[in-house]
């Protein structure tokens, strides 16, 4: 028993060592330093020596110069942890209880930081307020103390953001000095705002390019019909351009999280400009697809089809450019443009033949220089066929050109129409059982068929998912007086700007 004792006390005395200590480091509001009493020169309050002596002495000369100059007190306060859970209370607390700024201007600032609960603090007098607006107290801090302060490097935040604060109170003009500073920080529908004013003039591109692509597709129409219907979806292709860009922003997430390592820069004012102009890109590139389309319905010839998208294509270049992806489609159009010129080449060089245009020549009378087979290939896909007449013996000669690989050249009518294995379900499979179908080979233009025999299909099956869970030494600056200081008796009504590293 006498053992347990011996072995119990050294572990009681170290835990009450250790709580000693943790209670210690948490400062209340009446034994948290007010760095007045070591003279009126001094406004950095660091018991637990964060900073240096010679960032502390730098910080003191810093606030006495702007208080010199235009008669605001900005005070730092660092240390390790206070008693409390509410940053902003104590933090606002502090700067009333010592009163930070001049009575009559109230034009104090506190910059308050908790290494311990990693947070920070800017509290701001009644005056200060609409000289040194929150939003960029918060933009100096995101700017300056949280980069430095997440790699440990606590005097260079302060000081960075302390030189930022002092250069913008000691300007002729402090809000143009933050405004030219940081143009970031600006509120956001402000047009004094560089982001909004990209934007807008994002959006006012992309809109002119849409115009533009939508006015030469609809010159490049002929049919009538289709000319009348035109190409107006411009809220679905405004939606398709929203559903892209979240897809988009999804995977420029994932590359910024995991290859850059900073998903954080993709949030943040500055890059909307950029997201406006990927919807638009999105936008543009689903206009020119729709606008190809409507020019490709519009023409029954072919040559004449590939001419007008061709002229499409150029007239709408900046439109291509401004939609990066829609390059792709460039390249291969004009692939495919020059390997169809071999496709209208007369029968000979004796200069008898003319083509027939399709877009001049009734349906009925092309039918006619075709033959029902002929017609079904087209139907299909399979084929295609060009028909020259010449003009000195009124000779007619119809060319084919391989299309689509889906048909087989059928065994019985020669005709490209022949679709290898077809099924038809004899019997439908379920749950519990199997069911069957009749394979074959059958011509779309003869009916021709080929049996093939049956084929199992297999029982159908239920999809399940799972999921799985997881399992303190005193300020290092000197005095520079003796007989101690206080502040100016300002006050705070909690404007500022906080946050976490």
């Amino acid at each position: 028993m006498l053992q347990k004792r011996i072995l119990f006390f050294p572990l009681l005395c170290l835990l009450a060592w250790i709580t000693s200590d943790s209670v210690v480091a948490q400062y209340s509001l009446q034994t948290l330093p007010n760095p007045k009493k070591n003279g009126q020169d001094f406004y950095v309050s660091n018991p637990d020596a964060v900073l240096s002596p010679a960032t502390e002495t730098s910080l003191n000369q810093l606030s006495t110069k702007i208080e010199k100059s235009c008669g605001a007190e900005y005070v730092v306060v660092v240390i390790n942890d206070f008693e409390g859970y509410d940053l902003f209370e104590f933090a606002l607390s502090t700067f009333n209880t010592w009163g930070i700024g001049k009575k009559d201007r109230n034009n104090g600032l506190l910059l308050f930081i908790a290494k311990d609960r990693r947070a920070y603090r800017f509290v701001s007098g009644y005056g200060m307020e609409s000289i040194f607006p929150d939003v960029y107290l918060h933009r100096i801090a995101e700017k300056h103390l949280v980069p430095n302060f997440r790699e440990g490097n606590y005097d260079q935040g302060v000081l960075k953001a302390s030189e930022a604060v002092q250069q913008a109170l000691l300007s002729s003009d402090v809000r143009a000095e933050l405004e030219r500073m940081m143009p970031e920080a600006i509120p956001f529908f402000s047009l004094r705002n560089v982001h909004l004013k990209n934007s807008l003039w994002v959006v006012l591109l992309y809109v002119g390019l849409y115009y533009w692509v939508h006015r030469v597709g609809k010159q490049m129409l002929v049919s009538v019909k289709v000319k009348k219907k035109g190409c107006n979806n411009c809220f679905v292709l405004l939606l398709l351009g929203f559903f892209a860009t979240v897809f988009s922003s999804l995977i420029l997430f994932w590359i910024f999280a995991f290859v850059v390592g900073d998903p954080e820069a993709l949030f943040t004012v500055a890059s909307i400009p950029y997201l406006f102009m990927i919807w638009g890109s999105w936008v543009i590139m689903f206009k020119i697809y729709e606008v190809r389309s409507t020019i490709k319905k519009s023409y029954r010839d072919e040559e004449n089809k590939l001419n007008a998208l061709r002229r499409f294509q150029w007239r709408t270049l900046l439109p291509y450019l401004a939609s990066p992806l829609m390059l792709i489609g460039l390249f291969l159009f004009q692939r495919r443009w020059r390997r169809m010129q071999g496709r209208f080449v007369p029968p000979d060089a004796s200069g008898n033949w003319g083509r027939v245009n399709r877009d001049e020549v009734k349906s009925g009378m092309l039918k006619k220089m075709l033959s029902a087979g002929q017609q079904k290939e087209e139907y299909l896909g399979t084929k295609y066929y060009e028909v020259w007449l010449n003009r000195q013996t009124s000779e007619q000669r119809v060319i084919g050109w391989d299309g689509a690989k889906t048909h087989r050249v059928c065994p019985s009518c020669g005709f490209k129409t022949y679709l290898l294995r077809a099924s038809k379900v004899l019997k439908a499979a379920t749950y519990s059982n199997t069911g069957i179908r009749k394979v074959y080979n059958q011509c779309a233009f003869c009916k021709h068929e080929e049996d093939l025999g049956t084929e199992i299909i297999p029982v159908k099956t239920r999809s399940s998912s799972s999921g799985s869970s997881g399992s303190g030494s005193s300020s290092g600056g000197s005095s520079s007086s003796s007989g101690g200081g206080s502040f100016g008796g300002g006050s705070s009504g909690g404007g500022g700007a906080g946050g976490r590293w």
